[in-house]
């Protein structure tokens, strides 16, 4: 008996490579960049399932980090894995070099695996003093790791707004 068959058709999209001395976001012309296109994906395309929209490309899965508009930070949206933990830690270390308070809009975000949320937890860990990490949204399980992990982190502040 064989497998049954995938309907939903792939295309590519062809994006400029993000390398080490790119900026976190803001690196092409969508103001997004996105992580981990997966196995069988040359180094520079994203295999994306339907329709791209508003210059943002989402791999499957993956993880797609953009700015923030209005304030200083990142949003996020997808999977916070293995396969993208490199995006996710370099949008959070140019998040950090900027300064003020970081932002992270995390509404979009379906899944954080423990080693995503020690990234986060580092990342606080590097602001000086009197500046924060705002976490806005984040999913359940994200913030039950960080109440059981990190529990006395205190530039890491959850809201639900």
């Amino acid at each position: 008996m064989s497998p049954p068959s995938r309907s939903a058709s792939v295309s590519q999209v062809r994006l400029p490579v993000v390398r080490a001395g790119t900026p976190a976001y803001g690196g092409w012309p969508g103001g997004s960049w996105v992580g981990a296109p997966g196995p069988g994906v040359g180094e520079n395309t994203v295999g994306t399932q339907g329709e791209a929209s508003s210059g943002s490309v989402r791999a499957a899965p993956g993880l797609t980090v953009s700015p923030l508009p209005g304030r200083e930070g990142v949003r996020a949206a997808g999977e916070i894995v293995l396969t993208t933990r490199e995006t996710w830690q370099r949008a959070l270390e140019q998040a950090v070099r900027e300064g003020g308070d970081v932002h992270v809009e995390m509404s979009g975000v379906t899944f954080v695996d423990v080693d995503g949320a020690h990234t986060l937890a580092d990342a606080a860990r590097r602001l000086p003093e009197g500046r924060r990490l705002v976490l806005h949204r984040p999913p359940a399980t994200l913030r039950r790791v960080l109440e059981m992990f990190w529990p006395d982190q205190p530039a890491i502040e959850v809201s639900m707004s």
